[in-house]
């Protein structure tokens, strides 16, 4: 049992568990000021992390985290970049979508250059926002030089909801609902986080999942 367990695993058929939110909005992340080399030539920001989205033109920004190595890390991130395809031109515009890599596995970094993304080596925020392998953090604005995380979801459960997050939170902006990530639901009866809520201190820190 223990080995079809492992081979499952090594072919993606069993999922991880993640500590990452069921439902979005989820608890706030530690701010964070990163800031790094976008290394895709032809992503279309030359920088990407949290401290860039202040004066930047966006609305959302939607970071995904993977070992650049990993074929399903690939595929997941191929998801969100189809999903952003698919925008109306006005929404492209408003929304960032980014590939967040670690350094171990740098000589991989052209397998996260998908399209016109802009992908970042991060094991920063790995670190500081208790990052498991195929997590995705969402980012909204919420003033003119303000934003928070709104939500960390894991794509490895989740991905077929990432499109309708997206949408969510592009037409809602701060003010969005909560949204069930099992169902695709919005639960209208529950109210958003603020615009003025503080951001939340993570206390502990935890190192990478393992990668496969």
């Amino acid at each position: 049992m223990t080995s079809l367990l492992l081979v499952a695993s090594l072919l993606g058929l069993v999922k991880e568990v993640s500590c990452a939110s069921a439902s979005c909005p989820s608890s706030a992340l530690t701010e964070s000021s990163f800031v790094g080399t976008n290394f895709c030539r032809d992503g279309l920001v030359p920088e990407v992390g949290p401290g860039m989205l202040a004066n930047s033109s966006y609305d959302v920004a939607a970071f995904y985290f993977g070992a650049q190595y990993c074929g399903i890390c690939q595929q997941k991130l191929n998801i969100m970049y189809e999903a952003w395809q698919r925008l109306s031109g006005e929404w492209k515009a408003r929304t960032l979508v980014a590939g967040v890599g670690l350094e171990e596995y740098a000589q991989h970094n052209y397998l996260f250059c998908t399209g016109t993304i802009s992908s970042v080596v991060a094991d920063e925020l790995w670190s500081t926002w208790q990052i498991q392998q195929r997590d995705v953090v969402i980012f909204v604005r919420t003033g003119p030089q303000t934003w928070r995380s709104y939500c960390k979801f894991t794509m490895n459960l989740y991905d077929e909801h990432f499109e309708q997050v997206l949408h969510h939170v592009l037409k809602e902006g701060s003010d969005a609902q909560e949204i069930n990530l099992e169902t695709g639901t919005v639960n209208a009866g529950r109210a958003a986080m603020g615009r003025g809520m503080a951001m939340v201190l993570v206390g502990a820190i935890a190192a990478p999942a393992l990668m496969y």
